[in-house]
């Protein structure tokens, strides 16, 4: 499966070298009007992907557009119904939040992914999706739940308020 995936992105990325393309920029970018991308490989480094702005403009655009229209098109209830199952396929940590929680859950990784597609950065969602796991494994553990749920004693020392600044 992997073999075949690798030969779709293939077939709509070129690929070269950053020694080819230190040797012929002009040639590497030409092949940008053939094909969607260039990915760039390095030796000892992850590889770089070369793109025209106007492509990846127009994909940040209709991403956006997407997520904006999934988002108002879907009421609440909709929303929990059709996509908790594919969410929970892709992070099985959700199953450990009780169901008065997903609700919640669903309505804010809706925003967030609205929110993100609008400014073309993921790292939001990856930060949302990070701080509800953190939330399951808090419930998946009844003893720490139970202890951060009790009531704070405190520790009755008073900090003195801050004074202006002139």
């Amino acid at each position: 499966m992997r073999s075949m995936l690798n030969l779709i992105i293939i077939r709509f990325m070129e690929t070269t070298t950053i020694t080819e393309l230190l040797r012929d920029p002009k040639g590497v970018i030409q092949r940008l009007e053939k094909t969607s991308e260039v990915l760039i490989e390095r030796r000892d480094a992850a590889p770089l992907c070369l793109s025209l702005g106007s492509r990846v403009q127009a994909e940040r655009e209709g991403t956006a557009v997407l997520a904006h229209v999934l988002v108002r098109a879907l009421p609440e209830m909709l929303q929990l119904t059709l996509l908790w199952p594919p969410l929970v396929d892709s992070q099985p940590w959700l199953r450990l939040l009780p169901e008065g929680e997903r609700a919640t859950f669903i309505q804010e990784f809706a925003q967030t992914v609205e929110a993100c597609a609008a400014i073309g950065n993921n790292s939001p969602l990856a930060q949302l999706l990070n701080e509800w796991k953190a939330t399951a494994e808090v419930y998946a553990e009844p003893a720490l739940l139970a202890t951060l749920k009790r009531p704070s004693p405190g520790t009755a020392v008073r900090v003195p308020r801050p004074r202006a600044r002139r």
